[in-house]
């Protein structure tokens, strides 16, 4: 091909596949902290929502040895359905 016809075939192979890329939605990871109770099922508990906890070693730690107490929590936020789920990335106990 000639170098002229590669560069058209370019823009126009780029100005037919931009509008499509650009309807997908962007995954979008929202970081939170929220302060909370954990709970015996892997969830928090926080100003009446209730958190999912994702499978992460920090979360692995709040979730079997922090129960019943209240935590600050910071973590990325993703929704799936009608459930929210925290990638916990750091916590403290938080005295009441």
């Amino acid at each position: 091909m000639k170098p002229k016809i590669k560069c058209s075939a370019f823009i126009a192979l780029f100005l037919f596949l931009a509008p499509i890329m650009g309807s997908f939605p962007i995954l979008a990871f929202e970081v939170i902290t929220i302060v909370g109770e954990v709970n015996d099922a892997n969830q928090i508990v926080a100003d009446g929502e209730i958190y999912d906890v994702d499978d992460t070693p920090q979360g692995d730690d709040l979730v079997k040895n922090y129960i019943s107490q209240r935590v600050k929590v910071t973590g990325t936020l993703r929704t799936e359905e009608d459930m929210r789920i925290i990638a916990v990335t750091a916590f403290e106990v938080v005295e009441e």
